[in-house]
């Protein structure tokens, strides 16, 4: 029977300026590759090329990567912690019944823990439909879940934990039915719209 190849961990490195940009926004690229050019973000993915190795700079660096964060932005948290700390989604105050159906319990976290928590919705608006969900702050999912600390929260407003307007629709039911009334291709590109972006009810001139 062949051996499991054992995959080793990295060797601890201070924290760079890229690796701290990539786990408080989750972006590999943009920020790195401006101060660095292409060569200093490719450098991240050799770096951390497995999600394992990602986690591992996560834990290694996150009372550093957190301190930093707060200090900026209090009443939020970095990318790498929704990513690998975070209990559960932020909670829908307004449209869940556009939220994306579970078939088992931890549906759709991939979706979330990529996202700052915001859970995953339909994305195509309904006809009729006016307005956009709205979600819990990320304040507010703090303060119901008690990991505010006291000095966090003499800095936030009641601002801060005002729901947040969350839009999610790419288009509508009334632009893929005018796509699928012309017919050939367009409405072939609108009917697989329809599937992969969430749409439950076949869309029809």
């Amino acid at each position: 029977m062949p051996r499991k190849r054992r995959i080793p961990k990295l060797r601890r490195e201070p924290l760079s300026p890229g690796l701290l940009e990539f786990l408080t926004t989750g972006d590999h690229w943009a920020h790195q590759a401006q101060a660095t050019g292409l060569c200093g973000a490719w450098a991240l993915f050799i770096e951390c090329p497995l999600e394992r190795h990602q986690l591992q700079r996560w834990q290694e660096h996150r009372v550093e990567v957190l301190a930093i964060h707060l200090r900026q932005a209090p009443g939020t948290r970095p990318w790498a912690w929704w990513r690998w700390s975070a209990m559960e989604p932020r909670r829908v105050l307004t449209g869940d019944e556009f939220l994306k159906p579970k078939t088992t319990p931890t549906a759709w976290d991939f979706w979330w823990r990529e996202r700052f928590g915001v859970p995953a919705f339909a994305q195509i608006r309904p006809r009729g439909y006016v307005g956009v969900p709205s979600i819990e702050s990320q304040a507010a999912y703090l303060d119901r879940l008690g990991l505010l600390a006291d000095e966090e929260r003499a800095r936030l407003t009641p601002a801060d934990f005002e729901a947040e307007a969350h839009d999610p629709f790419r288009t509508s039911e009334e632009e893929l039915a005018e796509a699928v009334a012309g017919g050939g291709d367009g409405a072939r590109v609108a009917q697989r719209m329809a599937r992969d972006l969430g749409n439950r009810r076949t869309i029809t001139a």
